[in-house]
């Protein structure tokens, strides 16, 4: 064929003032083939734009994608793979249809089918809805974070001739997570991070948020408004834990409350009272009526445990920012009742007219208490716990942490027996103990050496090696060393002393064997006065018969 011809000289083809992209359709009533503005008919495969990777990676087959501008004055758009969990990344048009490389042209698929797509190796089944995922990509769990958006249905399950379903019906991202109080935000769903609500607990929350990404917290207010006769605001302010705030009931009244800040309001028969010195004024009077004028109460921990940390506070009332008087959660109540001190119900002091009468003290070092001090008596205080021995520390000085340190010591050792002592740390000095009973002193120089005694008149004295014993109020008699293994017996003055042992028969000698060799008496009744030689005594005591004696061990002999 050649030449050319116009669709108006077919004689089955009806043209009427065509424009611009009109296209020929054939209509089966007329027989006849006409234009018009759209078609009618059957679709098969997918509806897909022109789309660009403007993305920093290659968009995967699948990949969900947001448009992010258009290449020139076509009508091709630039995209990159769309993100659940960053709202600016976001919502999905579309899925890419075939792996596309940074920078390369494809198709957009966004209604129809993706053909050939792995849909096995993820555990899906079929019609499982698909949603855009944290960190980009298909998840068929629900993002519990960022923004929620249907993008595709699983049609068949298949590792490798699986498909997607796009309806085009989802295009419109749900944004928020469980718990979030989801708002209108400029036509679509809008939520924040700060306003939750549980539906467990019917808990509203209203949280915090930072000033232009900065640290200054900024606290949103409630507000409730009928439009015309009652508007209130519950308001947060800077809270260091969760503050509840109760409304009256239905027949109750809200009012502002005049006054200085840092009033404490309550309850005076329907009206609220306030006072700027931080006081409660009670009006009970009733004798017969129970009542508790102000109470602080802390929920117990599991098992009748402390309420956290056993150094933690029920109250702690400071002057200055220094705690003069504190109640703690470990379990022991500290209270005042007609003038006595009570823990956990056991008297700790009584206050009578201007001074504090002490009945027991339970000093603990660390957990349970270990030392007490307490009444044993009338007129009887002890220092004791139990069956353990205890040790009392008089200090003459205490300084850098215990480290320097001069005490007296009064403990019971090991053996049971009661020791008196003066002890020194670091740069502290031992010092003498001295125990005075009128005119009657024991002294004890520093560590165990003895210093000097006093009694009725009489000195037992101790300086450096030279050791001198007196008797005597005029001290004219005493045992010195005079050097190595030699101790002399002197009055005193002359250095002339002696020694005056007193006779005994015989018969009263104990056995030379038992009192050993070298061990000397004096004998008053010896029948002989020959040197060495064995003493014999006749049994009754004479001037003549008086000898010195001595032992070798065996027998008592004469010398």
């Amino acid at each position: 064929m050649g030449g050319s011809s116009t669709l108006g000289g077919l004689t089955d083809v009806t043209v009427s003032a065509p424009s611009a992209w009109h296209v020929q359709g054939y209509d089966a009533d007329a027989g006849v083939w006409k234009n018009t503005s759209h078609i009618h008919g059957n679709l098969a495969g997918g509806i897909y734009i022109h789309i660009k990777n403007t993305d920093s990676v290659q968009l995967d087959k699948g990949t969900p994608f947001y448009i992010t501008g258009t290449v020139g004055a076509s009508d091709q758009v630039e995209v990159q793979a769309a993100d659940s969990a960053d709202p600016l990344k976001g919502p999905a048009v579309g899925l890419v249809e075939e792996d596309l490389a940074v920078n390369g042209e494809g198709n957009g698929v966004i209604i129809g089918e993706i053909f050939q797509f792995d849909t096995a190796t993820p555990s899906w089944s079929t019609n499982d809805a698909l949603y855009v995922a944290n960190t980009g990509g298909l998840t068929n769990v629900q993002p519990t974070s960022g923004y929620r958006q249907i993008v595709a249905y699983v049609g068949r399950v298949h590792a490798s001739t699986g498909t997607l379903v796009l309806t085009g019906a989802s295009v419109d991202p749900v944004a928020g997570s469980n718990g979030q109080v989801q708002f209108n935000d400029n036509g679509g769903f809008g939520g924040d991070t700060g306003l939750t609500f549980n539906k467990t607990t019917n808990a509203l929350t209203v949280g915090a948020s930072t000033v232009d990404g900065g640290s200054a917290k900024v606290y949103g207010d409630i507000n409730l408004d009928d439009g015309g006769t009652f508007s209130t605001t519950v308001q947060s302010v800077t809270p260091t834990a969760n503050r509840t705030i109760s409304f009256p009931d239905a027949t109750g009244t809200v009012a502002l409350v005049s006054g200085a800040n840092g009033t404490i309001q309550y309850n005076d028969a329907g009206t609220l009272k306030g006072n700027s010195d931080f006081t409660v004024d009670l009006d009970w009077n009733n004798a017969s009526t129970v009542f508790t004028g102000l109470k602080l109460n802390v929920t117990d921990g599991a098992g009748g445990s402390p309420v956290g940390n056993s150094d933690s506070n029920l109250i702690d009332v400071q002057t200055g920012g220094t705690s003069v008087l504190r109640a703690r959660t470990n379990g022991s109540i500290l209270f005042l009742a007609g003038g006595y001190l009570y823990a956990s119900n056991s008297i700790v002091a009584r206050y009578i007219n201007t001074d504090w009468q002490i009945n027991r003290l339970a000093l603990p070092a660390t957990g349970l208490s270990d030392t007490f001090l307490e009444r044993d008596d009338a007129n009887i205080l002890a220092q004791r716990n139990g069956t353990a021995s205890q040790t009392f520390r008089l200090y003459n000085t205490w300084g850098n942490n215990g480290v320097d340190f001069e005490r007296l010591n009064i403990r019971w050792t090991g053996t049971n027996s009661l020791r008196i002592e003066t002890e020194a740390g670091g740069t502290g000095t031992a010092r003498a103990l001295d125990l005075i009973s009128g005119s009657s002193l024991l002294g004890l120089g520093a560590g165990a050496g003895v210093r000097w005694y006093v009694t009725n008149n009489s000195q037992f004295a101790a300086a450096s090696d030279a050791c001198t014993i007196n008797f005597g109020a005029t001290s004219d008699t005493g045992f010195a060393r005079d050097s190595a293994g030699v101790v002399a017996i002197t009055d005193g003055s002359t250095g002339t002393g002696y020694v005056k042992q007193t006779p005994v028969l015989v018969s009263a000698l104990p056995t030379a064997a038992t009192v050993g060799a070298g061990t000397r008496g004096f004998v008053s009744d010896a029948t002989a006065t020959t040197f060495a030689s064995v003493v014999t005594g006749s049994g009754t005591a004479s001037t003549a018969g008086t000898v010195p004696v001595y032992s070798d061990g065996t027998d008592w002999r004469i010398g």
